[in-house]
C-alpha cells in the first residue's frame, strides 16, 4: 500500500492509553512521526506548537477537554489543508454531519485495523 505523506507528523488525540499507543506504533511502522495528546486542550497546544509540521490529526470524537467541534474549527482555521480523521466507537451522527461540513476528511469506526488507519491518511492533502 502506498501512503501519501510518509514522514509527516501525525497528531493522535485519544483519552485511552491503549488507543494512543496502538496508533503510535502503527503510524511509526508506516513511516510517520507521531505526536500524542490525551484531550482536546492538550491537542490544541500540540497542534498550535507544531502546526507547520503536522500533516494529519486523528481525533477521537468524544475526547475530553476542548469540545471536538471547536477543536476541529480552530485546527482548520490555522491550517486549512491539514487532514482530520475522526475516530469513534460511538458516533454522534449530528456532530459527525456538522464536522463533515466543516472539513473532516475521514471517519474511522473503532475498533479499526492497521490498514484502516493508514488508508484514512491517504490523501493529496498530506505532505
Amino acid at each position: 500500500m502506498s501512503v501519501a505523506g510518509k514522514g509527516g507528523l501525525v497528531l493522535v488525540v485519544d483519552d485511552e492509553d491503549a488507543i494512543r499507543t496502538c496508533a503510535e506504533r502503527i503510524l511509526e511502522d508506516g513511516g510517520f512521526r507521531v505526536a500524542l495528546a490525551v484531550d482536546g486542550d492538550e491537542a490544541w497546544e500540540q497542534f498550535h506548537r507544531h502546526h507547520v509540521d503536522i500533516t494529519a490529526v486523528i481525533l477521537d470524537l468524544q475526547t475530553p477537554g476542548r469540545p471536538t467541534e471547536d477543536l476541529v474549527r480552530a485546527i482548520l482555521d490555522l491550517k486549512p489543508n491539514v487532514r482530520i480523521v475522526l475516530s469513534s466507537g460511538f458516533f454522534d451522527y449530528d456532530l459527525k454531519d456538522r464536522l463533515d461540513r466543516a472539513g473532516v476528511a475521514a471517519f474511522l469506526e473503532k475498533p479499526w485495523s492497521r490498514d484502516d488507519l493508514l488508508e484514512a491518511l491517504q490523501s493529496p492533502l498530506i505532505g
